[in-house]
Parts: structure tokens; C-alpha cells; sequence
């Protein structure tokens, strides 16, 4: 049984859209009052920022990580019959910062606790309509905020590519049984529906005898934060 159900994947994949219907489904559900949904400004904290410090990457520390984990560890020892949906976790800090020899003490606790993870991505082919030119930010000018920051279109779709491949390096070092959606079909309702058993009670365990590979989607455009390196108002998921 699956108590933390962890949703992540780059930007445009659509983890907003996938959470929001799996909120829908829970809340509706007997397990909708044990569930419990822990947002992305809880789980990055100010990595963004800290990620671009020298000082910082000297000598990291994962503060948002270790207060989220603390908190789940201490509420299922209190109540183990909760559940979490976490969106981002160890795989986006992995993106940033691609040292999994310290992260590895929070894949292994999450272990303990019996959490899963759910992939979200898409074909790199897609990924500059998907990241780059997304139209639910052409008024935000998201497009040429990211050629300017990173130097050229190239770079930037480069950094997109590498975000979401450093997702599945550190998918492979992970101990966490996992569910990995293409997302290319934008069928938030149906993605969610394959997310969600994995917060119910007896059917989370077949999460581990999935194969790596579940192909069921495509398309995004969400309105997400960051992840893989950009400036505050232009910040890969």
C-alpha cells in the first residue's frame, strides 16, 4: 500500500493539470479525508535561488526536503493510515543538482515509508512547443525570456533536454517503485486515473509490478515554477 504518491516530471508536462484531476478524484473518494496534498512551494523551498550560490553549492543543504520528509514521517507515525500526494520531491532537486550521493538518504527514507513516484514526460521532439513556447504564458513573454537567459533557442531547449533526461538518471538510482506517463495526448482525467489507485488502500502495491513504461498521453501547458536552471521569472520545471 502506497501512503506518499510523489508526481514530477519538467515543465509543460503537466503535473498541474494531472494533480488538479487527481484532487477532483480523491476528494470524491472515501480516502479523499486521509489525503493530504503537499505543493511545490513546499517541497523546492528556495532551491532555485540557492542552486545559483556558490557558497551554496560548496556546501548544499535540502531544508525544504528535510522539513517535507520530517513532516511525513512524523504524521504516518501518528496516523499510518493517511495518505500524500507530494508534487516534486528528490527528482527536481536531482534535476537542479545532479549529485545523488546526497540524496540518496531521502530516496531510502521515502522507501521506508513506502512511497511511489509518478513521471511524468513527453518526446523530446515536443519539448520547445511543450517548455518553451507555451501559450498559457505568451503574454508573460515566457519564450524569449528563456532564449534571453540561457543565450539562444538552442540553449534553452538544450537545458530542457538535459532537465528532464537528469530525471531519469536519478529515476534509475531511485528505490521507490514507479509509474512513468507520457503525457504527449494531454488526457489529464485519464493520467490521473492511472496515478490514482496508487492513493488507495490495496491496489498502490501493483505500482510495482508496472513496467517502466506506461505510454497513455502527450501535450501540456501548465502553470508551473521552475526546474532546470533559470532566472525567478523564467525557471525550467
Amino acid at each position: 500500500m502506497k501512503r506518499i504518491l510523489i508526481i514530477d516530471g519538467i515543465t509543460g508536462a503537466g503535473k498541474s493539470s494531472v494533480l488538479r484531476h487527481l484532487r477532483a478524484r480523491v476528494e470524491a473518494s472515501p480516502e479523499g479525508a486521509a489525503t493530504h496534498f503537499i505543493p511545490e512551494d513546499d517541497t523546492l523551498g528556495q532551491l532555485m535561488d540557492q542552486v545559483r550560490d556558490p557558497a551554496w553549492r560548496a556546501s548544499p543543504t535540502f531544508e525544504a526536503l528535510e522539513a517535507v520528509l520530517k513532516r511525513l514521517e512524523r504524521e504516518l507515525a501518528a496516523e499510518p493510515a493517511r495518505r500524500f500526494v507530494v508534487e516534486r520531491f528528490h527528482l527536481t532537486t536531482y534535476a537542479l543538482f545532479p549529485k545523488w550521493e546526497l540524496l540518496r538518504g531521502y530516496d531510502e527514507r521515502l522507501a521506508r515509508l513506502g512511497a511511489a513516484q509518478v513521471l511524468l514526460s513527453y518526446p523530446e521532439a515536443l519539448a520547445e512547443r511543450r517548455a518553451i513556447e507555451r501559450v498559457d504564458r505568451v503574454e508573460e513573454n515566457w519564450a524569449q525570456g528563456m532564449d534571453a537567459w540561457y543565450g539562444s533557442r538552442a540553449a534553452a531547449l538544450e537545458a530542457v533536454l538535459q532537465s528532464q533526461r537528469r530525471r531519469w538518471e536519478g529515476q534509475r538510482e531511485s528505490l521507490l517503485p514507479f509509474l512513468h506517463l507520457d503525457t504527449r495526448e494531454a488526457d489529464w482525467a485519464r493520467y490521473s486515473s492511472a496515478a490514482g489507485p496508487a492513493t488507495r488502500p490495496g491496489i498502490g502495491e501493483g505500482l510495482e509490478r508496472l513496467s517502466a513504461v506506461v505510454r497513455i498521453g502527450q501535450n501540456v501547458s501548465v502553470r508551473h515554477r521552475r526546474d532546470c536552471l533559470r532566472p525567478t521569472d523564467f525557471e525550467a520545471e
